[in-house]
């Protein structure tokens, strides 16, 4: 589903809502569009919509599942504080399904770890320089990653997974390759910055990212 159509599915709703309460005003009908807990389709109605046209949908999910909870709660179905009790583990298994059933882009793509980084707690700052890179794995967990990659040189297409878990990872890669991501993101986001020439991309680095309230920037 592309912009525009998300653009137009908007305004016919905006365009009912404003329909209906004329004609309430007027006193041909009777319709309760106020209803409680209405506002909780602010949230509902876009976690629909990336549901449907976002490829990562766990973050969408989550949303969703917060909505109905939410809506359940004004409507005196549920209380708010089993909302709180049951919020967290359904997002975990929420988070933990996608990850398990994620779909990496590691086809045909070289996929040995070296020099893998975890941080805990902590700041981490990485510079690799090698001659025939062949991918990583970064993960920071309540802290930082720094990755300078410049000065790298590979002879394949390669991999590097990365996890931030209320942390963040920076990846800085060299000019002359092309970057692809594919992120399951909570709460958090990943965000490529690379400028990619096809012109003077003969190899592509693949980032898988993994955010739970934390975030991946490639630079």
């Amino acid at each position: 589903m592309n912009n525009k159509k998300i653009e137009i599915i908007w305004g016919i709703a905006l365009l009912l809502v404003g329909v209906i309460l004329i004609l309430n005003l007027s006193g041909i009908t009777n319709i309760d569009v106020f209803f409680k807990g209405w506002w909780t389709l602010f949230i509902i109605v876009p976690s629909i919509i990336g549901i449907i046209k976002e490829e990562d949908k766990a973050g969408s999910f989550v949303s969703l599942t917060v909505g109905v909870l939410l809506l359940l709660c004004s409507r005196g179905i549920l209380s708010y504080k089993l909302f709180w009790q049951l919020l967290l583990p359904i997002t975990l298994i929420i988070i933990g399904f996608s990850l398990i059933f994620k779909k990496k882009i590691t086809d045909k793509v070289v996929t040995n770890k070296e020099n893998d980084h975890l941080t805990l707690f902590s700041g981490q700052k990485v510079t690799v320089d090698k001659d025939d890179f062949k991918g990583t794995t970064l993960t920071a967990i309540f802290g930082a990653i720094d990755c300078d990659l410049r000065n790298i040189k590979i002879k394949n297409d390669i991999v590097i997974n990365s996890t931030a878990i209320f942390g963040g990872i920076d990846i800085i890669v060299p000019d002359d390759i092309k970057v692809v991501i594919k992120s399951t993101s909570i709460f958090g986001g990943s965000e490529n910055k690379k400028v990619n020439k096809k012109e003077d991309s003969k190899y592509t680095i693949y980032v898988n990212c993994n955010c739970v309230f934390g975030g991946v920037e490639i630079k």
